[in-house]
């Protein structure tokens, strides 16, 4: 892509993401104030990552070759919106309504997401793509910035009415922007495999670092739920923040996260660093958990918020990086769609599973106790990977990807 139009893949790719976290906040408060227990919070973030199941175990792929225009993914999401805001907001719907349409919204954004990310990756080499990934980061963390504050300003003001349908308007104008790229219509090679789950696994087994590194990020998801039910808990019962407050937590969340990655974009991480790094963040990720558990107010619950956030896009870049550097062109795909799988597949299993804990648990106590487990499963996959460095480390798909493209 020229210029130009990669400056509209990136500002529809920020829109996109800002949806995604209007829709993440506003579901969220919305169900939790219809269900009034941890129970409907978990529920409707289920409704929202649950089908990135589907995506992980071969629906990407076989969407690429039927549907063949990103854009329409995004499309899709804002008309799930828009029927929120129209039957839950203007009608007065039942909470089932907010989750049937906010499972339809997930859908969409579990398929969208992969493609996107190999559409992003289809022509980089080099520095570029160390590069590419940083400045994703970049967009989708600015979107996250503005999302969760817009949508809890506007449940406080106007209701899901007005929360639901800003959150369709979003996704109508990234679909629109992506439309007009020549690269919206999906490049999908008539002889790669589907975006398989079987297929990503032994991807993954391959690698030296990809392995340890996917299954700390698996153990870590399965457990960063707690995070999604305590927080609007903290806010609403500890904090007294109201809607206002919930949505401004996630902001100052999006804002950490930014300013990490404005930190990566000018201080480039080499790769060693980059997979060594990896592990101390979710160290730290497990710190900050038990930091916004402890903290007695709204005002530091948000800067124990913002320092936790700090460590996140170093998590997403070091993979993606090690992905695209390392894995053919045309296997990608697999690998994005399998990451998505063990993120939001493995924090649907979490949701669940924590729900009979959060009601025996005050969400602070909750958070400490995941966060400590955080950082053991952290130290544990560094161990697993210094016991894996050696001849082979810099053997397996990179060396696999020469002889495959050469």
């Amino acid at each position: 892509m020229a210029g130009r139009a990669w400056l509209a893949y990136y500002l529809g790719l920020g829109v996109l993401f800002a949806a995604d976290a209007m829709l993440l906040a506003a579901v969220i408060w919305t169900a939790y104030r219809l269900g009034g227990s941890a129970v409907w919070i978990s529920l409707g973030a289920v409704a929202l990552t649950g089908p990135v199941i589907v995506a992980g175990v071969g629906g990407a792929g076989l969407a690429a070759r039927h549907v063949r225009r990103l854009s329409a993914f995004a499309w899709a999401g804002g008309l799930a919106a828009l029927a929120i805001a129209v039957v839950v907001g203007a009608l007065g719907g039942s909470i089932w309504w907010l989750l049937a349409m906010a499972l339809a919204a997930g859908a969409a954004q579990a398929l969208r997401l992969p493609l996107g990310q190999a559409q992003m990756m289809e022509s980089a080499t080099g520095e570029e793509i160390a590069r590419r990934a940083t400045f994703y980061e970049a967009a989708s963390r600015g979107g996250v910035v503005a999302g969760p504050i817009v949508a809890g300003v506007l449940l406080a003001l106007g209701g899901p009415v007005a929360a639901f349908s800003a959150v369709a308007l979003a996704y109508l104008a990234g679909g629109a922007l992506w439309s007009l790229l020549a690269t919206d219509r999906l490049a999908v090679p008539d002889q790669a495999e589907p975006y398989a789950l079987a297929h990503g696994i032994r991807l993954v087994k391959a690698d030296a670092w990809l392995l340890p590194a996917l299954s700390v990020r698996a153990a870590g998801n399965l457990l960063w739920p707690a995070f999604t039910i305590a927080l609007p808990l903290l806010v609403a019962l500890n904090w007294h923040g109201g809607a206002v407050g919930y949505g401004l937590a996630r902001s100052v969340w999006g804002g950490g996260t930014v300013l990490a990655t404005s930190l990566l974009v000018w201080l480039p991480v080499s790769r060693e660093r980059r997979q060594w790094a990896f592990f101390l963040c979710w160290v730290g990720t497990g710190v900050g958990f038990m930091l916004i558990g402890a903290a007695p107010s709204l005002l530091l619950g948000l800067l124990a918020v913002g320092l936790t956030a700090l460590g996140s896009p170093l998590m997403h870049i070091a993979v993606d990086s090690h992905i695209a550097e390392r894995v053919p062109r045309h296997w990608r795909g697999d690998l994005y769609a399998l990451q998505r799988l063990v993120v939001n597949g493995v924090q649907t299993i979490g949701l669940l599973a924590l729900v009979p804990v959060a009601d025996l648990l005050n969400p602070g106590r909750l958070l400490a106790l995941t966060g400590a487990a955080i950082v053991l499963v952290a130290v544990l996959g560094w161990r697993w990977m210094a016991g894996r460095r050696g001849p082979a480390w810099e053997g397996g798909l990179l060396a696999r990807s020469g002889e495959e493209e050469g």
